[in-house]
């Protein structure tokens, strides 16, 4: 027994170098499934115009900095978090990359008190690239896309798999609501993802490349919070988003069918 006891020591070990190695083989290669080169940031002088109706809008294209600067709010600004930002061409200008890891991107509880609806109706938006199957938190007001965690807010996001797109509210009342999507090849691809909560119909809507995907009853009510907007982090496990993000974008009220065509035509006009 003594002289086999490090056999199955030196196995486990292998075993263990082989699955990191297979991890590493699988990351280089969604790496460079992605088109272009990752560069160092520019500092961009100019951008498109938002939808003046939007409450906030980061497009990734005017920063100083680690400070991306709102494109409706001219005076607000989000901080990137963990390390010196990467940009590549989006669909609309630049896109953030997120390694998956430790980075992220911020705009302070003080500082996005105008996107917590309350009782209210609103509508968000972004364009994604995925490359990793992780529990992926896009953007969000409440921490992560997963209604097992008891707090208000609304999330948008993926699930762990990579397989479906998701969308949560939940009120101060812990009465919460999850849409789901499936896209064909939700990785290494861009998808323009929208959101829209309706109190006035008392509906929730999920819309992914400008068709509906998911349509739900509404039980919730006041889902106002005292936390940051966040991009590309789950604060409630510590994951982080791995792929792009563009067009962050969030207005006060519903879109109608109409806006959401006319938003899928404006900003997701370029695949690159």
């Amino acid at each position: 027994v003594g002289l086999n006891a490090p056999l199955p020591y030196l196995k486990n070990e292998a075993e263990k170098t082989l699955r990191e190695m297979r991890e590493t083989i699988k990351s280089a290669r969604s790496f460079l499934k992605v088109q272009g080169v990752l560069q160092p940031p520019v500092k961009m002088n100019t951008s498109t115009v938002p939808p003046q109706y939007a409450t906030m809008c980061f497009e990734f294209d005017v920063f100083d900095g680690d400070r991306f600067l709102d494109d409706v709010k001219k005076d607000r600004f989000g901080i990137f978090r963990g390390g010196v930002p990467v940009l590549k061409k989006g669909p609309s200008g630049n896109a953030a990359f997120f390694n998956g890891k430790n980075n992220f991107f911020q705009v302070s509880a003080t500082g996005c008190k105008d996107i917590n609806p309350g009782t209210n109706s609103f509508s968000i938006s972004c364009n994604v690239l995925l490359m990793g199957e992780f529990w992926n938190s896009f953007m969000d007001k409440r921490g992560s896309t997963r209604h097992i965690y008891r707090m208000p807010g609304w999330a948008l996001g993926s699930d762990r798999l990579g397989k479906r797109w998701r969308f949560t509210i939940e009120d101060t009342e812990e009465k919460y609501i999850t849409l789901t999507a499936i896209s064909k090849d939700m990785l290494y691809k861009w998808h323009n993802l929208v959101a829209v909560r309706n109190v006035e119909k008392k509906k929730v809507f999920l819309y992914v490349d400008g068709i509906l995907q998911d349509e739900q009853d509404d039980p919730t009510e006041n889902i106002s919070n005292n936390r940051p907007f966040l991009c590309g982090k789950d604060c409630m496990v510590g994951g982080g988003f791995w792929g792009l993000l563009d067009q962050v974008t969030y207005w006060n009220h519903a879109l109608s069918d109409k806006e959401i065509k006319w938003i899928q035509a404006r900003e997701f006009r370029v695949q690159p």
